[in-house]
């Protein structure tokens, strides 16, 4: 035996009154949900089984054959098999069958014990997945060899395990309250408490009671009144907030479906229903949008053109000024798509094509002259005179420069220099926008690339906050970087980073 189940290791006098029944429902309380206890008394017809999870007839059949097993290699006399009864959480075979399959049998283990003289009995575990825990198989072994203090061990690992779920229970994110049949608290947890506005824990026992942001027992009183055994719900917290509380309830029942109680599942899903609400914007957006704007910019371009009648030089300046708002708009709406496939995972990158980081951002500053000369604001650049290809996604890349290039006008002042620059450092091409802009405050800065974060106290800083956070999710997306340096009052700039060599063609 190890040093550490020694008998002198333990000293306990007090004698501990149990007998098999009580073992197997000790076992069964500290075992996992997926394991099955069963006991078997020498000389008997009648094998007992606890289990809280499914059991078929052949999960019984196998806990059936190991205590037959190990009985006969003990040279027990054992009745015919036919006349082996089975009781399954008190009831005779067939009066517990879940109806769902989905933990089988794949192990056991047995333990012969003998607590009385004459009285031996075997216990049987079955395991769904994983074995007997250490802590528990030690206990149990030790139980051959000393009753009491075997017994002892497995008390305090029940109360280790007890402490394990109390602890899981009260460190999870979302609240938890247990209430017996009159509705007094059995068991709650700090995030309940501060889900629902509870000022302090209320001490088990107490009733559930109403708080300032929302009512609980309503839900409850729903349930029990509709004779329901779970129900979803979800409510609007009185708070001033437009905080949503999703509820789940459930009945508990115990293993002979007596009833324990009602647990209540509690989660801010808040976030998510924004989310999904943004979603079903976006695509409202898209539909509605779309269509108008592509019209309105054909009919400029008619326009500019002078399809239908010659204009003024002033008219084509303003056409061009209504163009390039257009052109925001649909940005803008392009943003909103974007953000919502790469949160969903949906973008992937098209590197067949070899791209030169220079075209790209020669044509993204070709298409933005109009807008910096409306507001008297010149682009300046400074490209090595040789640049090598790469493989990489021409259009996300072009998307990169056009949400650093619009951002770099947006925050520029009348007048103001926007300077672009390129150079080939370690593998990288290292891109930079540089504008004399408002600049943007320390504190501000880790957030700048968050999604729908903006800027506050400019009028011209229209839009929804996804322009910087998309590029940088497609910067990532090219295994590259990206990074700002700024100083408030005299201007921001911002760098990305592209490998030269994809880690693809570097293997």
């Amino acid at each position: 035996m190890p040093a550490e189940l020694s008998e002198t290791t333990i000293n306990k006098e007090t004698t501990v009154p149990i007998d098999a029944d009580s073992l197997r429902l000790l076992t069964f309380q500290i075992a996992k949900a997926e394991t099955s206890v069963a006991t078997y008394h020498k000389s008997t017809d009648c094998i007992a089984i606890q289990t809280r999870g499914p059991l078929l007839p052949g999960d019984i059949q196998k806990i059936c054959d190991k205590i037959i097993s190990h009985a006969r290699r003990l040279h027990w006399p054992l009745p015919e098999f036919s006349k082996i009864r089975t009781v399954i959480n008190g009831k005779e075979e067939g009066g517990y069958m879940h109806p769902h399959a989905i933990h089988p049998i794949k192990n056991l283990q047995s333990f012969h014990l003998n607590f009385d003289s004459g009285k031996d009995f075997l216990i049987c575990l079955g395991f769904a997945e994983s074995g007997i825990d250490i802590k528990t198989n030690d206990a149990l072994r030790l139980c051959e060899k000393k009753k009491d203090n075997g017994i002892w061990m497995l008390w305090q690992r029940l109360l280790e395990s007890h402490g394990e779920y109390e602890a899981l229970f009260r460190n999870l994110m979302d609240g938890v309250i247990l209430c017996d049949e009159n509705e007094h608290i059995l068991f709650i947890n700090e995030n309940a408490q501060k889900l629902t506005g509870m000022a302090e824990l209320p001490p088990i026992g107490q009733p559930l009671m109403p708080t300032p942001i929302c009512d609980l027992t309503e839900i409850l009183h729903e349930a029990m009144d509709n004779g329901l055994h779970q129900l979803n719900k979800i409510i609007r917290l009185k708070d001033n907030r437009a905080n949503l509380l999703g509820v789940h309830v459930a009945h508990v029942p115990d293993l002979e479906n007596r009833s324990i109680g009602w647990l209540l599942m509690l989660r801010d899903i808040t976030a998510s229903w924004q989310s999904d609400h943004l979603r079903s914007i976006i695509s409202i957006a898209s539909h509605e949008l779309k269509t108008p704007l592509v019209s309105m910019q054909s009919t400029i371009d008619l326009l500019a053109d002078e399809e239908i009648g010659e204009i003024n030089s002033d008219q084509k300046r303003m056409l061009a000024i209504l163009k390039d708002d257009i052109r925001h708009m649909r940005r803008m709406l392009h943003d909103l798509l974007d953000s919502s496939k790469i949160t969903d995972g949906k973008i992937k990158l098209d590197r067949r094509r070899h791209v030169r980081i220079d075209m790209i951002a020669n044509r993204i500053i070709e298409s933005y002259s109009i807008l910096a000369q409306s507001r008297e604001i010149k682009i300046k650049t400074h490209f090595p005179v040789h640049i090598k290809t790469f493989t990489g996604d021409r259009d996300r890349l072009t998307q990169i420069l056009m949400n650093l290039m619009d951002n770099a006008i947006k925050f520029s002042l009348r007048g103001g220099e926007i300077k672009m620059a390129i150079e080939e450092k370690d593998g990288y091409y290292c891109v930079s926008i540089n504008d004399q802009g408002i600049g943007i405050a320390a504190e501000m800065q880790e957030k700048i690339f968050e999604r729908y974060f903006q800027i506050s106290g400019r009028g011209n800083s229209s839009g929804f906050g996804l322009g910087l956070s998309i590029a940088r999710d497609l910067v990532l997306a090219h295994n590259g970087k990206i990074w700002l340096e700024s100083e408030p009052e005299k201007g921001t700039t911002f760098y990305f980073t592209i490998p030269i060599k994809n880690e693809s063609e570097s293997t």
